[in-house]
């Protein structure tokens, strides 16, 4: 019991967001599933706008716990696994687009700073590659020199010191290299999560110990064994990065072996105004634009040489219902709130009307787990069937003939969670439903989350992108972010073996089993997935949208994509 109380602690301190992609090109053509490649060309310079691309980056120093300085770290520093795009993405099999925004299935890894690893329950053994080179820098604080299994060991105990490292408390007992290219993590607790947490999670950078010897809070310091290397940063204007001549890996392309990265250089611009953001696209000084907002999707649509592609984020919107009081202790009756909900205005409000409505609790983007809505056992499949009169009916068979009253309790800052109480409330009013929307400041609906003291439901937002941390946390009893009270055996007697299972096949046997009986309980409404949707000029080759090889960042993507040069000109750009 101790071990899965450690576990589920870890498992639940950090949850982690998911994109799954339908896209278009153009003017509303699809992206083909196969990135257009050609003959691949070295040189010029990738201008990205990311997400947090409209302020400055914070502190990338591993102490100081800023997350989204990883962002920014990603073309200098790099994980020890990665997703395989070669094989499985769009210069492969297209059976998986890398389009999650926050977790890549195990199936479609592979080793990157490490060539191979072997894991139980009672230790990692990591296999470092040999060869691959530190850079060094441009302010002196190393030279280059070969990447160690010391180097590794070294920043996985750094990592656990810092204040994002308690993860691995309770989990790990001690890591250390055993010889030049061998790191062993052994541990205390065993956590199958525990090759995410070092591998691919958006923290899971790795720096030499040469940087936390000098002043690791300085940009100009961060050195790593990317594909780029830190050049300029200039306050309220731009990050930018050089090639890494000395960088270690290939891409296959049509049978020919290519070095990586293929551009010259990376630019990062920092651009706080939005309209200036979409002007240096719509001109072509920006080459992508990772996620656009939804207002500007019309505009940029009708912009000729621009091509796009959706992905149904691994977040979403659900309405959480308090399962330990009544009524909706009761699962007949939340079954008849979900029946007498039409969730397809909800996906109108996030423009994700073209994402599949099933989207909970395992994203679509997961191959291996998910299950289309119909494959579903019919009783779930039934529950996403609008019927108001069904509805009625169900309420009136569970002991309210007459209908009840459900408080509905919303985050008040946040307008569009209001729309979304009130648009709940008309359409339970059709199923004799009389709704009292609640709002509330943020400090007061955590502490209702957290503590399940609200009355009725909940907006509320759910991730669902890494699927054994989705379930534990959102549908285990006491799991740390069930802010339903919802507890059920069999979905807990699931967890057990899932959370201690090391057989991929296995864990998601247990995930689509487990998806299943809470589809069946509703403890949440599932309302929407959030959509995300990215801009890309037609001269980028060799991409398909792709969001992220690793967790969240998208510089793992960028060594890929060449510049058709001739194309540029010949747009006028």
């Amino acid at each position: 019991m101790k071990r899965i109380v450690f576990v589920l602690l870890v498992l639940l301190l950090l949850i982690s967001v998911c994109a799954f992609a339908g896209g278009k090109k153009e003017t509303g053509e699809e992206v083909p599933a196969a990135a257009e490649t050609g003959e691949p060309q070295y040189g010029g310079t990738l201008t990205v706008s990311h997400q947090w691309g409209g302020d400055d980056p914070a502190s990338p120093a591993q102490n100081d716990a800023q997350v989204l300085s990883a962002w920014w770290l990603e073309p200098i520093q790099e994980h020890l696994l990665i997703g395989d795009i070669e094989t499985y993405g769009s210069m492969g099999t297209g059976e998986f687009m890398f389009q999650f925004s926050g977790f890549i299935p195990p199936e479609y890894k592979k080793g990157h700073l490490i060539e191979s690893w072997e894991i139980d329950y009672e230790k990692a053994i990591l296999k470092v590659r040999p060869g691959i080179m530190w850079q060094p820098g441009n302010t002196g604080i190393m030279e280059a020199r070969e990447l160690t299994a010391e180097d590794i060991a070294f920043d996985i105990n750094a990592f656990w010191k810092a204040p994002w490292g308690k993860r691995f408390d309770g989990v790990l007992e001690k890591v250390y290299a055993s010889d030049k290219y061998t790191v062993v993590c052994e541990f205390e607790n065993f956590s199958n999560q525990f090759m995410y947490y070092i591998g691919t999670e958006d923290r899971s950078i790795y720096s030499p110990p040469e940087l936390e010897a000098a002043d690791a809070t300085k940009w100009e310091n961060q050195v790593g064994t990317g594909p780029f290397m830190f050049e300029s940063y200039v306050e309220g204007s731009h990050m930018t990065y050089a090639k890494n001549p000395e960088y270690w890996d290939t891409v296959t392309i049509n049978g020919v072996e290519y070095e990586l990265p293929f551009v010259d250089k990376l630019v990062y611009p920092i651009i706080k105004d939005q309209a200036t953001r979409m002007s240096a696209l719509r001109t072509g000084k920006i080459d992508y634009y990772v996620d656009v907002p939804t207002e500007q999707w019309g505009v940029l649509d009708k912009t000729s040489g621009l091509r796009s592609v959706s992905r149904a984020s691994g977040n979403g919107t659900v309405m959480g219902l308090n399962c330990t009081k009544p009524p909706l202790d009761d699962v007949r009756v939340r079954q008849a709130l979900r029946i007498g909900t039409d969730l397809k205005p909800f996906g109108r409000l996030y423009s994700a009307e073209d994402q599949p409505i099933h989207w909970y609790p395992v994203a679509p983007g997961n191959p291996g787990i998910y299950l289309p809505l119909e494959e579903l056992p019919e009783k779930v499949q039934r529950l996403y069937d609008y019927d108001p009169e069904l509805a009625k009916k169900m309420l009136a068979d569970a002991g309210y003939p007459d209908g009840l009253t459900v408080p509905i309790y919303c985050e008040s800052p946040l307008a569009v969670m209001v729309d979304i109480a009130a648009l709940v409330a008309d359409q339970w009013k059709e199923i004799g439903v009389d709704v009292e929307i609640v709002p509330v400041d943020t400090a007061a609906i955590g502490e209702h989350k957290y503590e399940v003291s609200y009355e009725g439901g909940i907006v509320m937002s759910m991730e669902v992108a890494n699927p054994i941390i989705a379930l534990t946390a959102f549908g285990m009893t006491d799991g740390y972010v069930n802010f339903t009270g919802w507890s059920n055996s069999s979905f807990d007697a699931l967890m057990e073996p899932l959370m201690l299972e090391l057989d991929v096949e296995e864990q998601n046997r247990l995930c689509r089993e487990a998806s299943l009986i809470m589809l069946e309980n509703v403890p949440h409404i599932p309302l929407t997935s959030v959509v995300n949707r990215g801009y890309w000029w037609s001269w980028l080759k060799n991409f398909s949208g792709e969001y992220s090889l690793a967790d969240q960042g998208t510089a793992s993507v960028m060594p890929y994509i060449w510049i058709d040069q001739g194309l540029k000109k010949e747009m006028g750009y």
